[in-house]
């Protein structure tokens, strides 16, 4: 073979190696674009799925909130004639109303949250609120707002202290519905939003106990409501049944004054243990 047969052959050998490693580079590229396509795809079903999941969880929620509006008007129907049939006063059985409304709906919005975070969707919250099995609150320093038990409970406590009943029972008085370790914390958090006095979140606690005590001490609610305490209802039959009312007013005045004290010593124990 001659030299330019030689050269010849070399440079066919060299231009069909070209075209193979350019197919070849074809092939791969093709391989990346439809891989690439096929994860795309397959992230767009996900997206649609996530999509179809919350549109679920939202519809069902909107069900619920319509059906447990049905639940609290049939709520505050009992709550108002269980209160008439108790005799207390409009007043505090609107109280008893709100604290009864406000109970069930913190459970129903913990019940939601569960729901949600199970279906892997983020709980429309202002923060991580941890809530026990029966869904009632417990403390979390990350929360910055009061929740609605508390809220409701200020309420009710607002309406009797500007309108005590002239004669108090311990059905007449509303009482904190959580422990004094919840009723410390809602108040705590209830400062710190208010602000003023500075000194973070220690300085807000004591104020909050401050605030708690003057309230629930023993000696500063006799001072305020001692002589609306025991006091006997109106009875007018003379004798014996004046005796009765008596004793029956005195056991009602023990009975408050207990229940004063226990939610004091509650309310002191939280604030000696600290966060």
């Amino acid at each position: 073979m001659s030299r330019r047969e030689e050269t010849d052959a070399a440079a066919s050998a060299a231009a069909a190696a070209a075209e193979a490693t350019e197919a070849a580079s074809e092939a791969a590229t093709r391989e990346a674009e439809a891989a690439a396509e096929r994860a795309a795809r397959l992230e767009r079903q996900r997206e649609r799925a996530r999509r179809a999941s919350a549109a679920t969880t939202t519809t069902t929620t909107d069900h619920r909130g319509r059906r447990a509006g049905d639940d609290d008007d049939v709520r505050d129907d009992d709550a108002r004639a269980s209160a008439r049939a108790r005799g207390l006063t409009p007043e505090a059985a609107a109280a008893d109303a709100a604290r009864s409304r406000a109970e069930a709906n913190a459970k129903r919005a913990s019940t939601e949250a569960r729901r949600m975070r199970a279906a892997g969707i983020v709980p429309p919250s202002g923060g991580r609120h941890r809530t026990d099995d029966d869904g009632s609150s417990l403390r979390s320093a990350s929360a910055s707002t009061p929740p609605a038990w508390y809220v409701a409970h200020e309420s009710a406590w607002a309406a009797f202290e500007s309108r005590p009943p002239a004669r108090i029972t311990a059905s007449r008085v509303p009482f904190p519905p959580r422990s004094g370790a919840d009723l410390l914390d809602a108040m705590t958090r209830d400062a710190e939003a208010r602000g003023g006095g500075g000194g973070g979140g220690g300085d807000a606690r004591r104020r909050a106990f401050k605030a708690a005590a003057m309230r629930w001490h023993p000696d500063k609610f006799s001072q305020r409501y001692g002589a609306r305490v025991g006091v006997r209802g109106g009875g007018g039959g003379g004798g014996a049944t004046d005796g009765d009312d008596d004793a029956t007013a005195t056991e009602e005045g023990a009975v408050v004054m207990e229940r004063v004290k226990a939610t004091y010593q509650s309310i002191r124990e939280a604030f000696d243990r600290g966060w």
